[in-house]
């Protein structure tokens, strides 16, 4: 637009030269036609006055000089005229290219638009096939990993349940007095534990209820225990359980199961369980 503007100007300040040329030539032509019929006058008036003849001749030598300054100016003028209508031209055809090269090059770069949509479609359609192959096999995954944890809670059931019968079966076989015996060895019982502070606990049970998360093998004032009961509940309230207590593996956040790993070490000191050495157990 800037270069536009600029050559309007440009012919607008030419036009203006022209013209005022134009004028001062018609000026100087109706001066010089005046005093020629002037000096016509005085030399019929007067022919026998030699000075108004020179005089005369010397105007029309300037007539003269004028005149030919005059055609330089036009011919000037042509060749000033000319050079704009060249330049204005070459200005043209400069953007008749420029707007045909533009045209091409956005034919050019909307295919290649169009070329770079379809390969990115593609690439999207491979993606998902991938992804509900791999969806596919995690899925199937996933139930193998179910149908384990059910196996093995099965197991840690059945052997729960082995346990408890072994223990009634022990506490059922009468006991022979033996004289030779150390009268001083008192059988494990199993207790569990209540009333969790710090590294504490209040009080042992005989039974197991919702409230109940140890479980506590109980040898004179020394006992092993470790975590028992409902796992929900526990990792629901996983810092007042098991903080003081137990080191644990894993992220609680998480969790969906307890693992015991290896079983703490309690003391009993004035009425109270003491915990002497940590419980382990690992959350999944």
């Amino acid at each position: 637009m800037k270069k536009k503007t600029i050559t309007f100007l440009l012919l607008a300040i030419i036009i203006l030269l022209i013209s005022s040329v134009v004028i001062i030539y018609k000026r100087s032509n109706d001066n010089s036609n005046n005093n020629v019929q002037k000096t016509e006058q005085t030399t019929e008036n007067e022919g026998e006055d030699v000075q108004m003849v020179e005089q005369v001749q010397t105007i029309k030598m300037q007539v003269y000089e004028i005149n030919n300054d005059l055609i330089r100016i036009k011919r000037n003028n042509a060749i000033l005229t000319l050079l704009i209508i060249i330049a204005f031209i070459l200005y043209v055809l400069s953007f008749l290219i420029k707007r045909k090269t533009y045209k091409h090059r956005s034919k050019s770069s909307r295919s290649s638009n169009i070329d770079f949509e379809l390969d990115i479609k593609r690439k999207v359609r491979r993606l998902e096939v991938r992804s509900d192959e791999s969806y596919s096999t995690i899925r199937g995954l996933y139930k193998k990993v179910e149908n384990l944890e059910n196996n093995f809670s099965k197991i840690q059931e059945s052997t729960k349940l082995s346990t408890c019968e072994t223990e009634v079966n022990q506490n059922s076989i009468p006991k022979e007095e033996n004289e030779s015996e150390d009268k001083s060895f008192t059988p494990n019982k199993i207790k569990y534990l209540k009333g969790k502070t710090g590294d504490k606990f209040k009080r042992e049970v005989d039974t197991e209820d919702h409230e109940t998360f140890y479980r506590l093998e109980k040898n004179g004032n020394i006992g092993f225990f470790e975590f028992c009961g409902n796992q929900e509940g526990a990792l629901g309230n996983f810092s007042a359980i098991f903080d003081n207590v137990c080191d644990y593996e894993g992220d609680p956040t998480r969790a969906k199961k307890i693992i015991n790993i290896e079983p703490g070490q309690v003391e009993l000191n004035e009425g109270y369980w003491k915990v002497s050495k940590k419980a382990k157990i690992k959350v999944e």
